[in-house]
């Protein structure tokens, strides 16, 4: 993989800013397969990286069709007021005025769940900002026959005034990935009021 490839310098940025200094042996390991991985989830990256496309919606419903086969999401009748507009050649914008009542609001999309037979963890590498600061907690959701599980990472993802590249990692169950119909990741979103700026979501098998 070339050196200058600009996937490939914002892992590097994101695992950095991490402090993880870049002769670090899990980082030349993470670059040398980053370009495989990130295909497995092609079309899922692919629908991700088109967020500076979403309608401008003043009053958000509960799961929230953003683009297809992704969402933002909350507790029906909890007195949530949000709303989404795109954001030219950056991403989207979701804005959390009042969360109400409601026990969570996410950020969710769809993902393969064949991708995920042949890996020990999902990387998601993250761009975003927030006006002030936002954060939130990764989770992958195991949709089961009767129901589903989750599974979060053990980093929080904080969003700051400056946008950057962040990685995160959830460690995949192979039984539970055997037994599940589908699955999906979700954001997590902490707080009662947020602004923030989604500009990226690449999945990595990892």
């Amino acid at each position: 993989m070339p050196k200058t490839n600009p996937i490939l310098l914002r892992l590097t940025e994101a695992l950095t800013t991490q402090k993880m200094p870049k002769t670090n042996p899990i980082l030349l390991r993470l670059t040398e397969a980053f370009e495989a991985s990130a295909k497995e989830f092609s079309t899922e990256n692919g629908r991700l990286s088109r967020l500076s496309e979403v309608m401008a919606t003043q009053a958000l419903e509960p799961r929230h069709a953003l683009l297809d086969h992704i969402w933002v999401d909350f507790k029906a009748d909890s007195g949530v007021v949000a709303s989404v507009e795109p954001v030219p050649s950056e991403g989207c914008r979701i804005q959390l005025m009042d969360r109400g009542t409601s026990p969570w609001f996410s950020f969710s999309y769809i993902l393969s769940v064949e991708a995920l037979r042949s890996s020990r963890f999902l990387g998601l590498l993250i761009r975003g900002r927030a006006e002030g600061v936002a954060a939130f907690r990764p989770c992958l959701r195991y949709l089961l026959p009767d129901g589903f599980k989750d599974s979060f990472a053990r980093n929080v993802i904080l969003l700051e005034p400056d946008a950057e590249d962040q990685i995160s990692f959830i460690r995949t169950d192979p039984q539970l990935v055997n037994e599940a119909v589908g699955a999906e990741v979700l954001f997590f979103f902490e707080g009662v009021n947020f602004d923030v700026t989604l500009s990226n979501v690449e999945n990595l098998n990892i």
